[in-house]
């Protein structure tokens, strides 16, 4: 953080103290003092609740996986925005849905690159791929093979491998706490790990980060 810039300082005037009006010279008229700051603007009921029900329905159609209508959601809603905190609440929206998609862009690069034999740490357990292509994938597990549609995965499974195949890079993180979020139960707490992960190593989660306590998320898991 920069530090705050010093005040300039202000010269003296030579001989102010020792100078005299004129004789006939008027008064100078007294500068009119500042008007104070007006009031904050409260905020809107009726534009808080369309926000409010546009958030509501990208955040289920993120549950669905349905990206291009959670876009759609939010597209009105930034001509609603009048405060900041609002437009950044819309901004960091919008990021969640580039983020969760990218993620699944991401998985389908990881699953391309997997191969026979390859292994995983899934939930203190140890998998091994025994097949893969473009519609399943068998994977071995306590000495039983499991086989499952490529578009099905279990999440545990799925994260393991998209995470092993990601390099170090912080920014990787992003896309993984997004995947948290935009699944049928998001969980809170993974997605802050891996965004305060990713803010540490320098990636900029600052959008993200305050959508975990954004009033339609937070009740969303009260309804489940």
């Amino acid at each position: 953080e920069e530090p705050a810039a010093k005040p300039a300082l202000m010269a003296k005037d030579a001989g102010t103290a020792d100078a005299k009006p004129n004789p006939g010279d008027e008064p100078a008229p007294e500068t009119p003092a500042p008007a104070p700051p007006a009031p904050a603007t409260p905020d809107d009921p009726d534009m808080l609740a369309k926000i409010d029900k546009g958030v509501k329905t990208c955040l289920e159609a993120l549950m669905r996986k349905e990206f291009d209508t959670a876009t759609r959601a939010l597209k009105p809603l930034e001509s609603m925005a009048t405060e900041k905190r609002e437009a950044d609440r819309i901004a960091g929206w919008q990021q969640l849905v580039e983020y969760a998609k990218g993620f699944l862009d991401y998985r389908e690069q990881a699953l391309d690159a997997m191969k026979s034999g390859d292994e995983y740490d899934v939930n203190d357990k140890k998998i091994a791929i025994v097949e893969v292509n473009d519609k399943e994938v068998v994977i071995r597990v306590t000495g039983m093979e499991r086989r499952w549609d490529r578009g099905s995965l279990p999440a545990a499974v799925e994260l393991a491998i998209v995470t092993s195949w990601f390099d170090a890079n912080p920014a990787n993180m992003l896309y993984l706490g997004a995947s948290y979020i935009a699944r049928p139960e998001p969980d809170l707490e993974k997605a802050k790990e891996q965004w305060s992960k990713a803010m540490i190593g320098g990636a900029n989660a600052s959008l993200l980060i305050p959508l975990l306590d954004d009033p339609v998320l937070v009740e969303s898991l009260g309804d489940g």
